[in-house]
């Protein structure tokens, strides 16, 4: 759509106007060009962050930075003018794939199906620590891990749907959610006194925020327990009492890490302009990490964004099909 295609303009106006600037941007402290600028309120007075907040556009920033960056999250215009090669290189693919008729299928949606993002100057969506790297893990944390990797090579992959993850089984995506992912990265923002609903589009998935400051509760669910505050105009979502039994966190599709009980999720949302929503998630988990961790990329609204049903587990084919194929291997080797 025409404003997606706008993000992109705007961030190399933004290189133009000086790699400061980009840099606010990037950490997700920027201020509007008006100063004059208000965020809007609901009726009830607090600020009002509703809307639609595809994160489509973000899907071309890596969550970690390539070490050779080090310390720096803002691109040069070379490194930039690379990852707008790679967009048109991906553009050409996906038209070519789409006009081939062989009639080959092959196990697993072709490439044209996934979203794709608009180059940004920002370097990866980690910003804190300053490398943008994810921190070590505590020696907990690698043995839960190590325990992990071990089970998952005892054990047969598909002896049960129960093998395989949440995700996988249409269940949820769990902590994760607005980071950018293959399709579906529709987010829909709601209010109403005393609570902010978040809508996404992947697995149809919907929280409820409770706005007070009533205590937490020892109930545990997959989603966790949330409460949000105001500090100024940026809502502030603190979520924990995570059920860990089965809970890990997927930064990358590579990787799975378990985490504790003392995880907690603290997100922080700000309007920074007519359009645009700055978003900020820490992951601090003092027996997973060594250290908490942070993400921070802008939003922009899209009003005509479709966020349509997430069919998932009436369509999901994948699971019966991987079943099916567990047990025609077993019958093979008998």
């Amino acid at each position: 759509m025409d404003k997606r295609a706008l993000v992109s303009v705007c961030a190399v106006a933004a290189l133009a106007a000086g790699v400061l600037l980009a840099a606010q941007v990037v950490v997700g402290q920027t201020q509007s060009s008006a100063s004059a600028w208000k965020a809007p309120r609901t009726p009830w007075g607090e600020p009002d962050i509703q809307g639609l907040w595809p994160t489509t556009d973000w899907k071309g920033v890596p969550v970690e930075r390539p070490e050779h960056l080090g310390t720096r999250n803002v691109l040069t215009e070379e490194e930039f003018a690379a990852r707008e090669k790679q967009a048109v290189s991906e553009q050409a693919a996906d038209a070519d794939a789409i006009n081939d008729h062989d009639g080959r299928i092959a196990n697993s949606p072709p490439d044209y199906w996934q979203d794709r993002g608009k180059p940004k100057m920002q370097a990866s969506l980690i910003v804190e620590p300053a490398n943008g790297r994810l921190p070590p893990l505590t020696p907990a944390g690698q043995e839960r891990l190590a325990a992990l990797v071990a089970a998952n090579k005892a054990r047969a992959p598909a002896d049960s749907w129960e093998d395989r993850s949440l995700y996988e089984r249409c269940i949820m995506r769990r902590e994760m959610n607005f980071l950018p992912t293959f399709y579906n990265n529709g987010h829909q923002i709601l209010q109403t006194k005393g609570y902010a609903v978040f809508r996404h589009e992947m697995i149809n998935e919907t929280r409820i925020v409770e706005i007070s400051d009533r205590p937490f509760t020892t109930v545990r669910t997959y989603t966790g327990e949330s409460r949000g505050h105001w500090e100024g105009d940026t809502l502030v979502v603190e979520t924990r009492n995570f059920l860990t039994d089965r809970a890990s966190i997927s930064p990358r599709p590579d990787l799975y890490v378990p985490v504790s009980d003392s995880l907690r999720v603290i997100e922080r949302f700000t309007r920074t302009g007519d359009h645009t929503l700055a978003y900020e998630r820490t992951i601090d988990d003092p027996n997973t990490w060594t250290q908490p961790w942070r993400m921070a990329f802008e939003l922009t609204e899209d009003p005509e964004y479709p966020i349509y049903e997430f069919a998932c587990h009436e369509g999901n084919y994948a699971m019966v099909n991987i079943l099916k194929g567990a047990r025609a291997e077993e019958r093979a080797a008998q």
